[in-house]
Formats: structure tokens, C-alpha cells, sequence
């Protein structure tokens, strides 16, 4: 017994239709809206930057005060996730356990110490200052040099451009340490003319450029069109 196309699609169970709308919700809840308010957030803040216009102002101003609010509410969240997750690796004496409950105490007694006696109580600046400012001194001072051995070993000054970035990079990191100021005064005269000229200029660009991006791949993305840089599909 033959069947037509239309009696083959009256016998397709509505249920199938179910999974649809619940993905499309599940988008939408979980993608769509986010996007659409990080996209809104970014727009108010970029003009806010470049325009004077006091509803643009004043809002982007209320904007910014409520992220603060929030990131504080974070910050309290964050480090009751670091608390849980190093009490799980102390209880199951899992990889490293010392050094978690090591953690664990140190973040207490810093919160009680700066909860108890306040933030400009002396003995508190005198653990911050020396038990925090000096290790975060010298991890930042390794960064520095990682990061300039990885720019020499990268940079072999085959071109212009390479030649013209491993000189920036070079008077940027003497003006901005001690040896630059104890060779020349030169040196840092120089440093701050490409600090203040080249590098500003050309982070104005970027800055720009960046926030064009992500106004075209906020719209983008909202308007779920997907494909390369510049094109629209």
C-alpha cells in the first residue's frame, strides 16, 4: 500500500519537535543573552570614552560602580572555591597536599589579620610589606627578564620591523629598570620619548581597532552570522 509525502509527515511524532525548543532556549539563556549584554557593556563603555554626552556619561559611571559590586561579590566567591577545593586535596592527601593546607592557613590568617585589625593597621603593613611585596617583587622581575630572553631568542633583526621592535623593547625595559638609570641619563630620555610618542600612538590604535572588533563580532554573534573576519554569511 502506497503512502504519499504528506501522510509520511502526519505520522513524524510531535515530540520531535520538543528537543528544538528546548535548544533553542537553552541558546538563548545561555548564549544569546550573555552576548547581547557583554556586547551592550562594551558599547557603553567605548563611548563613554570618546563621547561627551552626560546620559552616555552618567550611566556608563553607574555601570562601571555596579561592576565594581559585583566583582566584589566574586572575589568573596573565589576564594571560597580556593577554600573548598584545597580542604577536598588535604582530606584525600592528594598531590601536594602540604602546600594546600600550607595555603589554607596563610589565606586565613591574612583575611582574620585584615578583617580584625583593618588595612592600615601597622602590623598588617608589615606582613604585606614583607611577606607579599618582595616575592611578588621577584616573580614580577622574572617575568621581566623571561620575557626579554624569549624576545632575543624570537627576534633575530632580519628586518626593519625587527630591528625597530627589539630597539623598542631594549630602551623600554632600561628606562624602566635601575641599570638604564645608573649607564645614562640618555637612556632614559630616550625611553620616555618612545614611551610617550611611538608606544602611545600605537596603543591608540589598537585600542580602537580592538574595540571596533568587538563591536563587529558582538553583532555578529548575536545575529548568529558565523564565517571569516569579513565576511557575512
Amino acid at each position: 500500500m502506497s503512502t504519499t509525502k504528506s501522510d509520511d509527515k502526519d505520522k513524524v511524532p510531535s515530540r520531535l519537535t520538543i528537543p528544538k525548543i528546548e535548544m533553542s532556549q537553552t541558546l538563548l539563556v545561555r548564549r544569546y543573552i550573555p552576548m547581547a549584554i557583554v556586547f551592550v557593556t562594551a558599547v557603553l563603555t567605548i563611548t563613554d570614552y570618546y563621547v561627551s554626552y552626560p546620559p552616555i556619561n552618567t550611566g556608563a559611571a553607574d555601570l562601571q560602580q555596579w561592576v565594581t559590586m559585583i566583582m566584589g561579590f566574586l572575589m568573596v566567591l573565589g576564594t571560597i572555591g580556593v577554600y573548598l577545593r584545597h580542604i577536598r586535596n588535604v582530606r584525600r592527601r592528594g598531590v601536594r597536599w602540604p602546600i594546600s593546607a600550607y595555603g589554607i592557613g596563610l589565606l586565613t590568617f591574612v583575611i582574620v589579620l585584615g578583617t580584625g585589625l583593618g588595612l592600615n593597621s601597622s602590623t598588617y603593613n608589615y606582613f604585606y610589606n614583607y611577606f607579599y611585596s618582595w616575592p611578588d617583587l621577584s616573580i614580577a622581575g622574572l617575568h621581566a627578564f623571561g620575557t626579554m630572553t624569549c624576545i632575543l631568542f624570537a627576534v633575530r633583526c632580519r628586518n626593519l620591523e625587527e630591528i625597530l621592535f627589539a630597539f623598542g623593547a631594549l630602551f623600554g625595559y632600561l628606562t624602566l629598570s635601575t641599570v638604564g638609570a645608573a649607564a645614562s641619563l640618555s637612556i632614559l630620555q630616550i625611553g620616555q620619548w618612545i614611551n610617550d610618542q611611538p608606544f602611545m600612538a600605537a596603543t591608540r590604535v589598537i585600542t580602537i581597532v580592538m574595540g571596533i572588533g568587538m563591536i563587529g563580532s558582538g553583532l555578529r554573534s548575536i545575529l548568529a552570522r558565523r564565517g571569516s573576519g569579513t565576511e557575512w554569511r
